[in-house]
């Protein structure tokens, strides 16, 4: 499972800092699921990855597939 932070992978990529390029990322996560196997979920989240819920959810998932094994 890729789970992706639609709002930002660092924090020079909130809005308003100088990596900020919502099309860019728009292309990577496309090419991401155009090249990723069929079996690989992923799942866009519309917050910042250091927003504690995202960290939160990244941990949930974590633990979901651990326990999957």
């Amino acid at each position: 499972r890729v789970l992706i932070p639609q709002k930002g992978w660092t924090e020079f990529s909130k809005a308003g800092k100088p990596l900020h390029d919502t099309e860019l990322d728009s292309i990577f996560v496309s090419c991401l699921r155009k090249n990723c196997k069929n079996d690989i979920s992923i799942l866009e989240v519309d917050k910042h990855i250091n927003d504690p819920s995202f960290a939160e959810l990244c941990v949930n998932s974590l633990m979901e597939m651990m326990a999957y094994r």
